[in-house]
């Protein structure tokens, strides 16, 4: 009726046809993991290159691709009495030695309310390197030059934001961003 070694033959060729099943399964997960971790590493490399690339009239690059200004965070200046205003804001601003122009742009976003000057002042001596002319909503302050260039070194400097009322606000109001003026 039941041959035994039929049925263990039987029985060693399913087993074998789920073996097999099995590692062709298995060789799909590792090529859909595979193929996941590629995408994943594309995407972190194409993520990298997009935000060590600086936003055109946000903060300028040189030709060689060394960053003179970091990337421009946006903060909120509290005023006493009245709305809050957006400025800009640099941790680390590098320039090469000897230079007077710093490759930076210094907007005023588009929404406020206010028009600013910019200073950019050392912190140790209080030394005012830089002063712009008012800068209307949705511009920026134009080219950066120093009042002197400065040596080789790193300095404590902040950037001094003073906001003016327009003819649609009286928002008025002062922010200090401080930052690291780095000189090669």
């Amino acid at each position: 009726m039941f041959d035994s070694k039929e049925i263990a033959r039987r029985a060693m060729a399913r087993a074998e046809e789920l073996r097999d099943d099995y590692r062709r399964l298995d060789s799909r997960r590792r090529t859909a993991v595979s193929f996941v971790i590629c995408m994943a590493g594309i995407f972190i490399a194409v993520m990298a290159f997009a935000v060590n690339r600086r936003p055109a009239g946000l903060v300028g690059i040189d030709d060689e691709w060394i960053p003179l200004a970091a990337p421009a965070v946006w903060e909120y200046a509290e005023q006493e009495n009245g709305p809050s205003f957006v400025i800009p804001g640099y941790d680390i601003v590098t320039v090469p030695a000897g230079a007077s122009h710093i490759d930076m742009t210094l907007p005023n976003p588009e929404g406020n309310r206010c028009n600013f000057t910019f200073a950019i002042i050392l912190e140790e001596t209080g030394e005012t390197l830089y002063e712009s002319e008012l800068v209307a909503p949705s511009e920026d302050a134009g080219e950066v030059t120093l009042n002197k260039p400065l040596e080789k070194g790193e300095y404590a400097a902040k950037l001094v934001i003073q906001a003016f009322g327009t003819e649609e606000s009286d928002c008025s109001g002062r922010a200090n961003v401080t930052f690291k003026l780095v000189v090669t």
